[in-house]
């Protein structure tokens, strides 16, 4: 009986030293967990990791997930080229562990991103090229990374879409073109109760705002684009849910959506307004904006890419977009820039 148990345990050793099956192709779907500092953060790759080009998803929230971001679009024109990595960050999406309020930090965030990379490169070969897609809270922290120590030195690219680059300037923006909107379409008598509202509040709360005040700003900007023609939205949340990997449950995205935690650490960004120097980024640098984004204003992407220092540099406005580009008429102009920047930069 003994040797039986002294037998199974060596078995059941051997089977969890078992080497982890990574796949070399053009068509892969592989997820793996990384952990850091309390959390378990959830990883999908999908696509061409053949190719040695892997492209990050540093998606919005804090609290929301990457693979909102796949779309039946964005698998057809990146996924068949290049690997696409859809990272849920540290109390986000499906990521689970005992991450909770207090490891919710700046330099926790940059910290993960940069073991992303380091387990990217050590599952599928040093001589990866890797580009940063950054989106809303996203946008802030992808450069916030490339800023920090010799970070950049990492990078091949870096695709700033709609991003929350500088909480300095995001209420004052926000609220300014708010306000125009608001005017210009209560002078054309359209929708005359909610932008009644938003003129309301633009003009009420001056100066800095606080916590609440900032997150209902965040909401006017949100529902504004239901209120706004020249928006032009094509891409359904059904499709996303359509393309998102079926072995993470939708009720494990809620959970982190919905942790109290996550407003609670984007408020004390708000209050503590760190700032990134962009003139230090020499990373090449493609700006992505919605023209009628009224969460992180186009005025930020404008900013962004006067102040990078990157040689090569492009900004695109999206005549037709909010927020979320991606899912709007204007995503094929979209990912056709988002791909030749990448291809211009092998």
């Amino acid at each position: 009986m003994k040797y039986l148990c002294l037998f199974i345990l060596l078995w059941l050793s051997l089977l969890g030293c078992q080497k982890e099956e990574i796949t070399i192709g053009t068509n892969v779907q592989e997820t793996f967990i990384l952990e850091n500092k309390g959390a378990s953060m959830n990883v999908n790759v999908f696509g061409n990791t053949g190719s040695k080009v892997f492209i990050i998803i540093v998606h919005g929230g804090p609290g929301g997930g990457s693979l909102g971001y796949r779309t039946s679009r964005s698998i057809k024109t990146m996924e068949s080229d290049y690997a696409m990595v859809y990272w849920d960050q540290r109390l986000a999406g499906a990521s689970q562990g005992g991450a909770n309020g207090n490891t919710l930090t700046l330099e926790n965030y940059v910290e993960d991103l940069d073991k992303l990379i380091t387990v990217l490169k050590y599952r599928y070969g040093n001589d990866l090229k890797i580009f940063l897609y950054g989106h809303s809270w996203g946008g802030f922290l992808a450069p916030a990374y490339l800023a920090h120590q010799n970070n950049q030195n990492k990078i091949q690219g870096w695709i700033q879409a709609s991003g929350a680059a500088d909480f300095d300037s995001l209420s004052v923006w926000a609220r300014k073109n708010l306000l125009e909107k608001a005017n210009e379409e209560l002078a054309a008598a359209r929708n005359t109760k909610f932008w009644e509202e938003v003129k309301e509040f633009c003009e009420k709360n001056t100066g800095k705002l606080t916590t609440t005040q900032l997150f209902e700003l965040n909401r006017y900007g949100h529902n504004s684009e239901e209120y706004i023609d020249e928006i032009e939205t094509i891409i359904s949340w059904s499709d996303i849910l359509n393309n998102r990997n079926r072995n993470v449950p939708i009720t494990a995205n809620l959970i982190t959506l919905l942790n109290p935690a996550n407003p609670k650490f984007l408020g004390r960004l708000f209050d503590d307004l760190p700032t990134i120097d962009y003139t230090q980024i020499k990373t090449p640098l493609l700006v992505l904006h919605g023209q009628f984004d009224f969460v992180c204003p186009k005025q930020l992407g404008e900013y962004v890419y006067e102040k990078s220092a990157a040689p090569s540099k492009k900004i695109v406005l999206l005549p037709r977009s909010g927020h979320s580009p991606f899912l709007s008429k204007d995503s094929k102009l979209y990912w056709d820039e988002f791909k030749n920047f990448i291809d211009t930069h092998l």
